[in-house]
């Protein structure tokens, strides 16, 4: 295939890895492609490519070490001390970078495929950047040659400036290497890289207020069917934000603002409750104001949180026995003189209903009696987002198994009349959905149980626990998607409809929930049954 790189071929009886070498590297490697012989057989060759590719990768990027960092016997001009500017050299350090970036994706998909970064440089360029490492140490961390960006007779105060601010540059850059690694866009320029404006002390012209931002972001994703509790949730990140900032003025936040606030917010807050809810708001806000209204850039891009890796020493779904222990106590609950009804019938009925179906809680939470249908044979619950808040922002109708059914549900639904099954419609806690409170303490609920492992989330745990007595159950797994509301994974899955027929008999396969053993010879559910609310 004409111009196709190919990174494993076949080459008399054996396979090989190859990778091609960039034009301005040749001259260092010495060759014009790299290869290894991986054996002949296919399947094992193909398992050892990952390897080989990033052995050709490891050397690749040292011979690009080699380019910027001339030997010692170059006659490479470095700055008079006259001409020195220690913003210019970190602009020029952070472009070499991004280029050399930009030029190794351009060339092959393997650098980004198998690359990584350094996290240890990255920890020793903040450290230098810090100001807590001495000059020897310094000298030790930059992989690339100082002489280039500083001239001899710098004295020690200026010196440790220029390498602050380079060590600066290298994180930016890694910023953005980290971006495009997410498939993200390049973060902006950081402000003490511009060079152009680095003495412009002009403020941004603009006239908006941050409140104004996060008004108008809300309200396109209201046109569009999505963030509907978006105003519960956002309101702590703006007034945490113009708190801190002391003002109110969205074209005067700046990109130092947005770090020091993440820091700030690091002080007291989890380090995901800080990247997936006050930055992620704040940044999808923003971007959204950079291009509709006079924002000129958004400070919030590329300011992240770097999360340690969480520790799971278990799998994420209920075990069969904790899910069958969760059921028995749901089905034995009756509630308390101090609780309503509604709160009673939801701890009753959403455990044996997520079970079956691998819905969100805060989905059947918000189910109301009209959304429990039949059609012909097959009764169905619709979760759909007239109800409250769908994640998908699409409406699904998932089939009841017969397990539900002969629990006597349907009697329950009908029992309710119309409207809310699980909360009281008149009852509204500030700006929080009825739903997400009763999802809420289902959740303290089955916690207080002491029956599942910390490592295990009590309401989403149901929605793991599907997919895998799906899978065992021989599921096709597009049906299984679809019942749970998952995106298709492939183009090819969106071809076609899958039936309400089609989920119904899926459902009835699943294998039922045995309260206790069926009575000799019969199909017939238990007869211990809890009294109907």
């Amino acid at each position: 295939m004409a111009g196709k790189v190919r990174y494993l071929i076949h080459r008399d009886g054996r396979y090989h890895a190859r990778i091609v070498v960039p034009p301005r590297l040749r001259p260092i490697i010495g060759k014009v492609e790299l290869s290894t012989a991986l054996g002949p057989d296919r399947r094992e060759a193909l398992r050892t490519l990952p390897k080989a590719v990033a052995r050709f990768q490891e050397r690749l990027a040292e011979a690009s070490r080699q380019i910027i960092e001339p030997p010692k016997s170059s006659t490479h001009p470095t700055p008079a001390k006259s001409q020195f500017d220690p913003v210019r050299a970190a602009h020029e350090r952070y472009q070499d970078s991004v280029a050399f970036d930009t030029e190794l994706r351009d060339f092959t998909p393997l650098y980004a495929r198998f690359g990584f970064q350094d996290e240890d440089y990255f920890e020793d360029l903040k450290r230098i950047a810090a100001g807590k490492v001495d000059a020897d140490e310094i000298k030790k961390t930059f992989r690339f040659d100082l002489r280039q960006y500083a001239p001899d007779n710098l004295d020690l105060g200026e010196w440790r400036t220029l390498t602050r601010m380079l060590a600066q540059a290298e994180l930016a850059a890694m910023e953005v290497i980290e971006s495009r690694n997410e498939g993200e866009p390049d973060p902006p320029l950081p402000a003490f890289l511009n060079v152009a404006t680095t003495t412009d002390t002009t403020p941004i012209e603009c006239s908006t207020s941050i409140r104004d931002v996060f008004t108008g972001y809300r309200t396109e994703l209201h046109q569009i069917g999505k963030g509907r509790n978006a105003a519960s949730r956002w309101e702590p990140s703006i007034d945490n934000l113009i708190r801190f900032l002391g003002h109110a003025s969205a074209g005067q936040v700046t990109r130092r603002d947005a770090i020091r606030w993440r820091d700030d917010l690091l002080k007291t807050l989890a380090p995901k409750t800080v990247r997936d809810s006050y930055l992620a708001t704040a940044r999808a806000a923003f971007a959204w104001a950079a291009d509709n209204l006079d924002l000129v850039q958004n400070p919030f891009a590329g300011v992240k949180v770097r999360l340690a890796k969480r520790v799971m020493n278990r799998e994420k779904g209920f075990h069969a026995e904790e899910a069958l222990a969760i059921l028995k106590a749901s089905r034995e609950y009756f509630g308390s003189a101090r609780e309503h009804e509604t709160m009673t019938a939801a701890k009753r009925w959403t455990p044996l209903l997520a079970a079956y179906t691998g819905a969100r809680i805060g989905e059947l939470t918000q189910l109301r009696a009209e959304d429990v249908r039949r059609d012909g044979s097959i009764d169905y619950i619709r979760i759909t987002p007239e109800a409250g808040t769908v994640k998908s922002g699409l409406y699904r109708d998932v089939p009841l198994h017969p397990h539900i059914v002969e629990e006597r549900f349907l009697d329950f639904v009908k029992s309710r009349g119309s409207g809310p099954l699980f909360y009281q419609s008149t009852v509204r806690r500030g700006r929080t959905l009825p739903a997400s409170i009763v999802a809420a303490r289902i959740a303290k609920w089955i916690r207080s149980l002491g029956i599942a492992n910390e490592d295990v989330q009590p309401n989403h745990g149901w929605r793991h626990r599907m997919k895998t007595v799906g899978r065992e159950a021989g599921l096709d797994p597009r049906v299984l998607d679809a019942i749970q509301g998952h995106a298709a994974r492939t183009a090819g899955d969106n071809y076609g409809d899958v039936t309400l027929k089609a989920k119904h008999a899926a459902v009835a396969a699943l294998p039922r929930y045995h309260f206790q053993p069926d009575p000799p010879n019969t199909n017939t559910v238990d007869e211990i049954r809890p009294p109907m609310l």
